[in-house]
């Protein structure tokens, strides 16, 4: 704890009050002798006759609010010191005084609000650092991610030291004030055009107190009284803010910069609203001009680095973040952020390091656990991050997104029963969707079982991501279907040339990533939806609390995730006969099976090189290729597929997709535990597509993970003519892999145990000659499959959505749900 504050004895007494000067000064030495010799009631005594007398005496207000403090009542003391501060605010001890107070009665953020006000005015000696660090300990135990509320008034830690303030606006009154007040020990002189400190922090004492009409009307009052001053303006603003007024509060930041184009605060104000409605690029205008105006700011900083993160531009948010560590490196806060950063570059054990630091400095740090499990997961510990991301959940059972990732996690995880996956699944929805069921609306969607159907895709990954191979071939057959249209919700803030593709063959795209679920939620049913189709699942960027609002009569989940959602309020999901065979696997679903043709269809990619003979043919062994992301690839793979490695001495292994900071020692680890020279393996790390593909002309036969089966790196090996030897699993993510061989004809390659999966590896590397003719027809076999024919698909997705909305439309509704009676659909 600092040691507490001290009397004081700086003032002067007015010169026309000269006859009862020395009276006054000499009782107020009594005062102070008795306070230093602990004779607090004399002390006492003495101050309040001097109040008595000068209501408004400086020293006798401060030092009354000291001996408070002193006897353990520290928020009867703030009254003392605010007097203090009003009648001479250029005295820095009352106003670390005061913070101190507010401080010890749990005011941290009022305290916070008056540092940065006294720092801007003058502030400075060793004491404000004291205090400024242990805001930064306070704050630093509570984050949990970025601030959202509006910045009142300014962060005071600079980068460039504790003697730097703003520039511009209200810094340059710091500075000129700083020049009269050096170390706040000299009485300090303030430019008229801006508020003083003792109305500005009346000011924002009221924003403290929620007290929004008194905080108005001072607000609008500075408008009028300071016109060359944004301060006003930029209150008021934070006022309409804090009412989700944000279009007016927008029009007041706006405001505060035409008056005073330096106003910091007022520029990150604006850069966070324009953040969170979704125009990133000028918010990024925004953060980088606050931050010319005042280098250290962090949240501008922080603000920053997320508005890159939405853009996918990862190197330009690590760099943010790592900003913030230059200036203060004990904010657990950035180096979460920072980890988060690490781990979509493809850097997870760089992002364990910064996750773990953050946790090492708030050893409660949810969002800190949740990281650490993403991860723990890329390198393929998934028994660790399993427990990193139910430690997260120990800590706020609410945090959404470690729900999402323990079941991604546990989906990937050898040893997990089915029965146990589903009851996970059933938790989120308990969790999270069974308080919304009341609130479920009763669709007025017309009931007419043959009209056009508004049909509606949610997905956060329609860019250059796996699943655009998937639902890029549906799109342009489902657009020209006649009894549909089509309608994307798109949740991501990032776009390419596959999303302009995408867009090309929907008549009504919607950029949804900045709006809340309930504003989604009301947008669907606005829309007038008939049909909506979650494309995503518990992965990244899913919009599932939104479907938890049923807004939609209809919802089915598709491909976007290998599993059931666990929601009620979604009624089907999209299969095929091979992948969920009927009656296996429908106790593991909330939702009933609707089966297509095939699963998907799946679009070959242009930039892949005709296909190569067979390497094993002129090189004499099996060389195995697996081009797997790493977090499939846990200790059991390792270990069966070295079995196979073992029963081929000869052979050899290439592995790609590898993280790009070329850590994967616990990968390499277990292949050595069991036996595999490091001469026999090659690791890639992830590459451009043409590259990609290429790798695939130096492999004979890929080997697939489990229990997550292999989908996309499935479908473009056999576009290359490379086959897949795979392993059925028991669980739904180990069924599309050996579902996708069955499609093509290949259900040679497909085992039903470890046993049969190095058995039939050792007979392809036997049957080389086999294996060359099948490798040379394998792309034409490919397109005569359901998989190669996405119009196929098209044409049973459009029937499917015909079948689930006649099933709708003469059910007999429950009243308290809209929620339709079930119906086999086939």
């Amino acid at each position: 704890m600092p040691q507490s504050p001290t009397p004081t004895l700086q003032s002067e007494i007015p010169t026309d009050e000269t006859a009862v000067r020395q009276p006054v000064e000499r009782v107020l030495q009594q005062a102070i002798d008795h306070h230093r010799a602990g004779s607090l009631l004399k002390a006492e005594r003495c101050y309040r006759a001097i109040l008595s007398q000068w209501p408004d005496h400086a020293d006798a207000n401060h030092n009354l609010g000291v001996l408070t403090i002193a006897t353990g009542h520290a928020a009867a003391a703030l009254q003392y010191f605010q007097a203090a501060i009003r009648a001479d605010p250029g005295q820095g001890q009352f106003w670390l005084s005061c913070i101190d107070a507010l401080i010890q009665i749990g005011q941290a953020e009022a305290a916070r609000q008056m540092m940065n006000i006294g720092v801007r005015s003058g502030l400075r000696g060793d004491a404000v650092h004291t205090l400024r660090d242990r805001l930064e300990h306070i704050a630093s135990e509570a984050s949990a991610g970025s601030d959202a509320a509006p910045i009142a008034a300014l962060d005071a830690k600079s980068s460039d030291g504790p003697d730097r303030t703003p520039a511009g606006g209200k810094g340059a009154r710091g500075r000129r004030a700083a020049q009269s007040a050096k170390n706040g020990q000299k009485k300090a002189s303030f430019n008229s055009d801006v508020p003083e400190p003792a109305e500005t922090a009346l000011l924002l004492s009221l924003f403290e107190q929620g007290r929004e009409q008194e905080m108005e009307s001072l607000a609008r009052s500075f408008t009028e009284r300071y016109p060359k001053s944004g301060y006003g303006w930029n209150m008021l603003g934070a006022v309409r803010q804090r009412k989700s007024n944000f279009s007016d509060a927008a029009t007041c930041y706006r405001r505060a910069l035409e008056a005073d184009p330096d106003c910091v605060e007022a520029c990150f104000n604006l850069g966070r609203i324009l953040q969170e409605h979704g125009d990133l690029t000028k918010a990024e205008g925004c953060y980088r001009r606050a931050l010319e105006l005042y280098p250290g700011f962090l949240a501008a900083h922080y603000g920053l680095g997320e508005v890159f993160d939405l853009q996918s531009r990862f190197a330009e948010s690590e760099a943010c973040y790592r900003r913030v560590i230059e200036i203060q490196s004990d904010l657990a806060k950035a180096h979460n952020n920072l980890a988060v950063a690490l781990t979509r570059q493809e850097r997870p054990g760089e992002s364990e390091a910064s996750s773990r630091r953050a946790l090492e400095l708030t050893p409660r740090f949810a969002e800190a656990f949740c990281n650490l499990g993403a991860a723990l997961q890329d390198q393929g510990r998934l028994a660790e991050a399993a427990d990193s991301y139910r430690g997260a959940l120990e800590i706020r059972p609410d945090l959404q997104v470690a729900h999402h990732g323990l079941l991604f996690c546990l989906s990937h995880s050898d040893g997990v029963e089915p029965e146990a996956l589903f009851a996970e699944h059933l938790r989120f929805a308990e969790r999270f969707e069974t308080p919304l069921r009341s609130a479920w609306p009763r669709h007025q969607n017309s009931r007419e079982p043959n009209r056009r159907l508004q049909v509606g895709f949610v997905s956060g990954d329609l860019r250059q991501h796996a699943l655009a191979y998937f639902i890029e071939p549906l799109f342009s057959h489902l657009a020209a279907d006649d009894g549909l249209s089509l309608h994307v919700y798109s949740n991501h803030a990032a776009e390419d040339t596959v999303t302009d593709r995408l867009r090309g063959h929907v008549p009504h795209w919607n950029r949804i990533f900045a709006l809340s679920d309930v504003a989604l939620a009301a947008k669907i049913s606005a829309d007038g939806i008939d049909i909506l189709v979650d494309l995503t699942g518990h992965t990244a960027r899913n919009r599932l609390l939104a479907f938890a609002r049923k807004p939609a009569p209809v919802q089915c989940g598709w491909i976007g995730y290998l599993g059931t959602s666990g929601l009620r309020s979604i009624d089907y999901y999209l299969a095929d006969r091979d992948f969920l065979p009927p009656g296996e696997f429908d106790r593991y679903f909330t939702e009933k099976i609707v089966y297509l043709p095939a699963v998907a269809p799946f679009q070959p990619n242009p930039d892949a090189p005709a296909v190569n003979p067979l390497p094993a043919l002129e090189s004499g062994h099996l060389t195995f290729g697996s081009f797997s992301r790493l977090s499939k690839l846990s200790r059991p793979v390792i270990s069966l597929w070295s079995q196979l490695l073992r029963g081929l001495p000869e052979s050899q292994m290439l592995i790609a997709g590898m993280p790009r900071d070329g850590r994967y020692e616990s990968l390499s680890g277990w292949f050595h535990d069991e036996g595999i020279a490091s001469e026999r393996l090659q690791f890639h790390p992830r590459c451009d597509s043409r590259s990609y593909f290429a790798l695939h002309h130096q492999v004979d036969l890929c080997l697939d993970p489990f229990p997550f089966t292999g989908a996309t790196t499935t479908s473009h090996a056999l576009w290359m003519g490379v086959p897949t030897l795979t392993l059925t699993g028991q669980s739904v993510p180990g069924r599309l892999g050996p579902v996708l061989l069955h499609h093509a004809g290949l259900g040679d390659f497909v085992a039903r145990s470890p046993q049969e999966f190095v058995e039939k590896g050792i007979y392809w590397a036997r049957n080389l000659e086999s294996l060359a003719r099948l490798r040379a027809g394998l792309r034409e076999r490919f397109l005569q499959s359901p998989i190669g024919q996405p119009a196929i698909v098209a044409q049973g997705l459009s029937v499917a959505f015909r079948q689930m909305w006649r099933s709708w439309c003469a059910a007999a509704l429950e009243p308290e749900t809209g929620v339709p009676l079930n119906e086999e659909i086939r």
